[in-house]
């Protein structure tokens, strides 16, 4: 599996909301320190075969399942390795009834 870097610092986000947002660039997959990196699902990488192997998402229970991709990918022998070139641009809401609107349709 291979994860690219995530770029909330962008042109896509006006300075106001980059600040408030504390926007970053994440150029290594993140995860709890207890569990393992993982990759974000906007930008990772999954080889068919492996899919196949453990199977795909399950989209029909919110959010998280990018992180639980990765976890069954480890368990049935996958490694993660990082792309920083591989960069994709994330836009940040930019207001509190866009930010809830995102989590409630994410299921957070």
């Amino acid at each position: 599996m291979v994860a690219g870097t995530i770029d909330q610092d962008t042109e896509l986000n006006s300075l106001t909301v980059r600040r408030a947002r504390h926007a970053t660039r994440v150029e290594y997959p993140m995860g709890p320190a207890s569990l393992g990196p993982v990759a974000w699902g906007s930008n990772m990488l999954v080889p068919r075969e492996l899919l196949i192997r453990i199977g795909l998402f399950d989209e029909s229970s919110g959010a998280g399942k990018d992180a639980e991709l990765c976890y069954c990918a480890f368990d049935s022998g996958a490694t993660l390795v990082s792309a920083p070139s591989a960069v994709v641009s994330y836009r940040l809401r930019d207001s509190p009834r866009a930010v809830h609107r995102q989590a409630r349709l994410w299921a957070y």
